[in-house]
């Protein structure tokens, strides 16, 4: 394998000198690997709705890839870099796939949760037709697509591949009016549709604003779920069109009137191309663990997700406060995300006990009563005493 290199933004007073880019992009996109994952984990939960799990699997990837190339190749030191071989061989074509599977998933939710605002779903959704339909064309849009396209990126593939400091590997596109036609434009065009899909989401809540709530129940879906839902692909919609329209703008004024030559565009197809960046990260780049975070709040810190989280805290406060006796203290300053658990899941023995101070406590303030203001408050303390009755009594 030849390597070209490109010295033309290098840092060149220092080569091994490396950017704080570079933890940064390491840090974030290992943090955010770590969120993917564990968001990755409780969205299997989610009602009908395979594509969440599908653009979660992406994120993964995508900032798999992150990190490991900014720990591979942190400098400008082109000549003592890891060639990349094999390595990027397999990141050049998944990135082409995943740059085209990122919009199609969120195109592919839109138009999920467009259906299930129509109230004509409810009825539909029940044959294995419509059902069956609906996973094809997720299957298409967000796999079969997005391959197709990747596979096709060989037709414009100029070298081997690109390395650059920081971001690694980096698919080597020729500059030609057909590189835009067959892998360029193919985000702005799904991005456009989940759009659209959006568009006729909010008409359709405009229109049933008021069967909102019954129509989500009968599709089993929670309009706790259905807002994650929307923001997670909004989010990707919005974040992914700004870069994707600046990449087809720079694309059509540098390809403009140069002709497509399959010898030409192969003629050098075992040539790498590492080229020094001087510390600067292309700012798409930034998005991917910034994906990551949305979808770790949106789907990794639900009330179940917090609960399991905390769950080891609490056991740890437990054993403390019980140890020191300070639980009654505890249940009144510590935040109640953190001592909710403990109070839902009091053993038998801690109610028992809180069970004995209430009757000790009101049997003192009652007696205390008779003395000065006579038999009224007797009768108060009568009436109340029916707390026995209550689910505490059981304990006592």
């Amino acid at each position: 394998m030849k390597i070209d290199y490109n010295w033309t933004h290098a840092n060149l007073s220092d080569l091994t000198y490396r950017s704080w880019k570079v933890y940064m992009m390491a840090v974030l996109c290992g943090l955010a690997l770590m969120m993917c994952v564990y968001s990755l984990l409780f969205a299997v939960g989610t009602p009908r709705n395979s594509t969440v799990l599908i653009l979660l699997v992406f994120l993964v990837l995508l900032n798999f890839i992150g990190f490991i190339n900014a720990i591979i190749w942190p400098d400008d030191d082109l000549m003592h870099w890891y060639n990349g071989e094999g390595l990027c061989d397999i990141e050049v074509y998944t990135m082409v796939f995943l740059l085209v599977a990122l919009p199609a998933s969120a195109m592919c939710i839109m138009r999920w949760l467009c259906k299930v605002v129509n109230p004509d779903h409810a009825i539909n959704r029940a044959r294995w037709g419509v059902l069956g339909s609906d996973k094809i064309f997720n299957g298409t849009c967000c796999i079969a697509f997005p391959a197709l396209i990747a596979a096709s990126y060989y037709s414009v593939q100029l070298g081997r591949y690109e390395i650059h400091s920081i971001t690694g590997c980096e698919p080597a596109r020729s500059i030609t009016p057909a590189t835009i036609g067959i892998v360029l434009v193919w985000p702005l065009v799904l991005s456009l549709m989940a759009l659209g899909w959006a568009a006729l989401l909010v008409f359709r809540l405009y229109r049933h604003y008021s069967q909102f709530t019954s129509i989500l129940s009968q599709s089993s879906t929670t309009p706790s779920a259905f807002i994650r839902m929307f923001l997670m692909a909004s989010s990707v919609i919005f974040s992914l069109l700004p870069p994707t329209i600046g990449q087809l703008i720079t694309f059509s004024k540098t390809s403009d009137g140069v002709k497509y030559d399959w010898d030409l565009i192969h003629k050098k197809h075992n040539t790498a191309h590492f080229i020094a960046t001087g510390g600067s990260v292309a700012n798409n780049r930034w998005t991917w663990p910034i994906f990551a975070f949305i979808s770790f709040a949106l789907f990794g810190l639900t009330q179940r997700q917090r609960e399991l989280l905390m769950a080891p805290m609490r056991q740890v406060f437990d054993h403390l406060l019980r140890h020191s006796g300070a639980a009654s203290a505890a249940d009144r300053f510590l935040p109640g995300w953190l001592m909710c658990g403990r109070r839902q899941s009091q053993p038998a023995e801690s109610l028992e006990l809180d069970a004995v101070r209430i009757h000790n406590g009101l049997a003192a303030a009652v007696h205390h009563n008779q003395e000065g203001e006579g038999n009224v408050n007797g009768r108060w303390y009568g009436a109340n005493a029916n707390w026995r009755n209550t689910g505490l009594s059981e304990h006592v």
